[in-house]
């Protein structure tokens, strides 16, 4: 099981400052419209009930120090649409990518 700490731009990963918040916005608008011409639903909220090739999971927090080495993110290619969750979620390291603020 990996443990990826919750976003974060302070210290403080038991709670979200205004600033984080208003980020995780941003950051979800970005991605969202990103994919709107897939027709590809972008959400927060977990999708229980729903098939796995139906969704890709994607954790957004820590750093690729679990990695052993410098990324942004990480993911298979090729997996979406799998009807099994054995490689997700895929990461992505807000701290290697500007600092964990939203571009």
């Amino acid at each position: 099981s990996i443990v990826v700490p919750p976003y974060s731009t302070d210290a403080d990963t038991t709670s979200f400052t205004s600033t984080e918040l208003a980020n995780i916005v941003a950051i979800w608008r970005g991605v969202a419209e990103d994919y709107s011409m897939f027709n590809v639903d972008v959400t927060t909220i977990s999708q229980a009930g729903t098939s796995p090739q139906n969704y890709m999971r994607v954790s957004i927090g820590g750093s690729s120090s679990l990695l052993g080495m410098s990324a942004g993110g990480v993911a298979y290619v090729g997996v979406f649409g799998r009807s099994d969750t054995t490689y997700q979620p895929a990461f992505v390291f807000p701290n290697e990518l500007g600092g964990g603020f939203p571009k």
